[in-house]
């Protein structure tokens, strides 16, 4: 007995108790209010401005236009896009926990107590056009194909929103079970390296999943994923 069924399940409690629409048995999405969405959004970007140093502005095609020419101030970002809260831009960062919280409690809101289940500080991460240099080759690159349960153990779930950019052609693919009467509980063991885990891909094969743009896209560990960036991309993106 594996614990596919439980997390199964489990997806079916997240259905019932957040009024998310379950998309398969592992993955379920739920809408962010627009204007809990735009206000979050808006703080990001505030964030980023700071965090790479130039000018915030409201409009999304000249934000993205500012963060595409500024890719070079990369001081304070990590080799993977994560964006680094420093104590320069605590305020920004603050503005967005708060409104990141506002829409945890918004979810949870038929069951608060699923609340605390939630990390309430996201990670914010870059996915620009050309992928930075300095992650080509990295053990864990999210362009590896993985699952987040080879770091932090089985049982986590990942909680992944799009906010703007060419989210179509640079986006979080997913992959599903060929079999899964084969599933094992071992495909989640934790390990140093992405490519230690390499085996366990030859199991899956890939899913048409699109996470989409204002959305919490929930997926359990299961579902491995990672970054993919088509031939035909024009645009970074970041979530």
């Amino acid at each position: 007995m594996t614990s596919l069924p439980y997390r199964k399940q489990r997806f079916r409690d997240i259905q019932k108790n957040f009024e998310a629409d379950l998309v398969n048995d592992l993955y379920a999405e739920w809408k962010i209010p627009q204007e809990m969405f735009e206000k979050f959004k808006r703080y990001i970007k505030m964030f980023i401005s700071k965090a790479m140093s130039f000018k915030f502005v409201e409009e999304d095609s000249l934000f993205m236009k500012n963060l595409d020419l500024n890719r070079g101030n990369r001081s304070n970002i990590t080799p993977n896009g994560g964006v680094s809260p420093k104590r320069e831009y605590q305020l920004e960062y603050n503005l967005l926990l708060k409104s990141w919280s506002e829409i945890m409690i918004r979810l949870t809101e038929n069951n608060p107590r699923f609340l605390k289940k939630f990390r309430l500080t996201p990670n914010i991460r870059i996915k620009f056009g050309r992928e930075l240099e300095e992650n080509i080759g990295r053990s864990l690159d999210t362009a590896l194909p993985h699952s987040d349960g080879w770091v932090e153990g089985p049982w986590g779930l990942n909680c992944h929103v799009p906010i703007m950019g060419d989210c179509i052609n640079n986006y979080l693919h997913f992959y599903k079970l060929k079999n899964e009467k084969k599933f094992s509980d071992d495909f989640l063991n934790r390990a140093a390296t992405y490519d230690e885990m390499r085996w366990v891909v030859d199991h899956y094969e890939d899913d048409l999943l699109k996470p989409k743009v204002g959305y919490v896209n929930i997926s359990d560990y299961v579902l491995i994923h990672k970054t993919q960036r088509l031939r035909r991309l024009r645009y970074q993106n970041f979530h």
